[in-house]
């Protein structure tokens, strides 16, 4: 975070964590969460024979479910994509089948090199093969506003900006598409809560809790969109 960023966001942060915590059903791991969504699409795509399953038949199923449940093979190998994104399990998950689910949190294990190339500029390479589905790295950096993005992209000192309005800019596609247009392309129970459209009205509606000083709680309203929204996916 950008210094001053994250204290001025802290009230639309704690309503997207909220927004999400409804969405994911409550405190769940990642593999409860994949499961769920599993059986609902089960449900979505054999409703008539779920129905005529044995209290029995359906628990079997749903244990088939738990084992298949995380993103990765046991190669750690991604093996399926969703357009909505992935949840791995965090941290505090200490369940023996969580443990396949944490390749992103675990973080780089290839041989990695960074270097200088004189027509790409700054690049990355690989010293092995990488397999198809194979975790890379994160793309990460730190999240400004967009006045102080103007002034690293003035600078030109190795600066490199990523706009993440792709986010908002999708929700409001959404909006316009229309629910009814969506359903036809995802299931809504599949469509995570929809980012602030801009930062202004994120912070009419959820304020600051603690802003770092008297002048960033002045100025928040005053703010352009922010280069980087808070993103949905851990």
């Amino acid at each position: 975070w950008h210094p001053g960023v994250k204290e001025q966001l802290s009230g639309v942060l704690k309503a997207l964590d909220e927004q999400m915590l409804h969405y994911r059903g409550g405190h769940k791991c990642s593999m409860a969460f994949n499961q769920a969504m599993m059986l609902k699409d089960q449900w979505a795509q054999k409703q008539p024979e779920w129905l005529a399953m044995s209290k029995e038949e359906r628990e079997e199923l749903d244990e088939a479910f738990r084992e298949d449940a995380g993103n990765y093979n046991q190669q750690g190998c991604l093996f399926t994509v969703d357009w909505f994104g992935l949840h791995e399990c965090s941290g505090s998950c200490t369940g023996e089948k969580c443990q396949s689910n944490k390749v992103v949190t675990r973080g780089v294990t290839l041989p990695l090199e960074v270097y200088r190339d004189q027509n790409k500029g700054w690049s990355v390479r690989c010293a092995v093969d990488i397999p198809v589905g194979a975790f890379v790295c994160a793309y990460i950096g730190e999240l400004v506003l967009e006045d102080e993005a103007h002034v690293h992209e003035r600078s030109k000192d190795n600066q490199y900006l990523y706009s993440l309005d792709h986010f908002s800019q999708q929700a409001t596609n959404n909006v316009k598409m229309g629910m009814n247009v969506l359903a036809r392309e995802v299931p809504l129970y599949k469509v995570p809560p929809p980012p602030p459209p801009d930062l202004h009205s994120a912070l009419q509606r959820y304020p600051p809790l603690r802003p770092a000083t008297p002048e960033l709680a002045s100025s928040a309203q005053e703010q352009a969109p922010p280069a980087a929204a808070p993103g949905q996916q851990q």
